[in-house]
């Protein structure tokens, strides 16, 4: 446990230290207050969002709803996230399974599921790696499949969905190397294409489309990033009054 706490130190406590993270959620009554108090404590509670640059965004959201309402979150993350280094066991406390510990899962249908049934609170990007991982010109561009499978598990398990927005990451943090940039390198093109080679596509249209790679940025200012999380929708599924 305390290489978990001295990640989550260096991590989430540099990240909220350099961007100011600020979080505000609207209650029953459309008051929007600082902090998770519009979040409702009994799962099963699906949020739903856009993903910044990189993703970031989620190393202050999951452990602020831990401190701050005693929630575990469970995420459901791209495999690729979630998978050990390669070359055998090392003693670092990893980015994996900082992730792991945090309750994140693979995004997987039978995952959502499980999750779901078991009343929990679920945090689901629709625009996954796609949005994460944005050209420049794209900054807070939202990216979702056409279709939105989780609107109707949802449903079937009655879970209240809560939508949610952030702002701030794109301004603190300036896209250099786009996935187009990088494609044009010699060399570093074919490391990319061999880095998803194999990799299993987790949706269809265009958020299927994105490869993974690492972009080029750097910082070009401070904080304050901003979550707003919306009122919550309490979908009482197909047998209930409400949708």
């Amino acid at each position: 446990m305390s290489e978990f706490k001295q990640g989550y130190d260096e991590v989430v406590g540099l990240l909220r230290f350099a961007t100011g993270s600020a979080m505000f959620s609207t209650l029953n009554d459309g008051k929007i207050v600082r902090g998770l108090h519009g979040i409702p404590e009994e799962g099963p509670v699906l949020l739903v969002g856009y993903h910044m640059l990189m993703g970031l965004e989620v190393y202050s959201l999951v452990p602020e709803f831990l401190r701050e309402r005693n929630i575990m979150v469970r995420g459901v993350a791209h495999p690729v996230v979630l998978r050990e280094t390669q070359g055998g066991s090392s003693p670092e406390f990893s980015l994996a399974d900082w992730l792991k510990v945090m309750g994140a899962v693979p995004v997987t249908a039978s995952n959502l599921f499980n999750l779901l049934s078991a009343k929990s609170h679920v945090l689901l990007y629709p625009g996954g790696a796609r949005e994460a991982l944005h050209n420049r010109g794209e900054e807070y561009k939202l990216i979702w499949p056409d279709q939105q499978e989780f609107v109707r598990m949802a449903a079937r398990f009655g879970a209240t969905i809560v939508p949610f927005g952030t702002v701030g990451e794109d301004d603190v943090a300036e896209l250099v190397l786009d996935y187009n940039d990088l494609m044009k390198i010699p060399v570093v093109n074919d490391l990319i294409r061999d880095a998803n080679r194999d990799l299993t596509r987790l949706s269809k249209g265009e958020v299927a489309n994105q490869e993974l790679y690492l972009p080029g940025y750097s910082a070009k200012g401070s904080g304050p990033v901003l979550f707003s999380i919306r009122k919550a929708d309490r979908n009482k599924g197909p047998s209930g009054g409400d949708t």
